[in-house]
């Protein structure tokens, strides 16, 4: 009964259908086959190509919090390798939601316990923060040279 929250979701649609047709584009231009990940920001597009790998498009609707306990932590880009590795090997950490059902300071407590990083409190409030999915990094257009090679 929102009708800002349908209006989001028809946008939502509408980059599918674009993406469907760029898909077609790229396909008959360069025999390349792409995926294409739908959403609301850069970080859940980037999560959402990978889940329907090739030729796939995967539109993460704005409840995405609904399906948190089905995407796997390791996949979460811009965590380093190490700390993934520890919080599922020492703590059975393997889904973004067991990332979001500890607090802030236990994760930071498991963090500090594991890993000699620099600054657990940070490394936990981003870890946090990712698990999230929230990303407020602007996209920006971007220009792509042709290769002369």
């Amino acid at each position: 009964s929102d009708p800002d929250r349908y209006n989001r979701e028809i946008r939502l649609t509408h980059g599918a259908v674009i993406a469907k047709e760029l898909m077609k584009v790229i396909m008959h231009k360069s025999e390349h086959e792409v995926s294409f990940g739908i959403a609301t920001n850069k970080l859940r597009a980037k999560i959402s190509c990978g889940l329907n790998k090739p030729k796939g498009i995967t539109i993460m609707p704005y409840a995405y919090m609904r399906v948190l306990d089905t995407l796997r932590f390791e996949n979460l880009p811009g965590c380093g390798g190490r700390t993934r590795k520890v919080l599922r090997e020492k703590y059975q950490i393997d889904t973004l939601w067991h990332v979001l059902v500890l607090c802030t300071d236990s994760l930071e407590m498991k963090i500090k316990r594991t890993n000699k990083v620099e600054g657990p409190r940070a490394v936990a409030n981003d870890v946090v923060r990712k698990a999230q999915l929230l990303d407020d990094e602007i996209v920006r257009k971007c220009y792509f040279t042709k290769s002369t090679s």
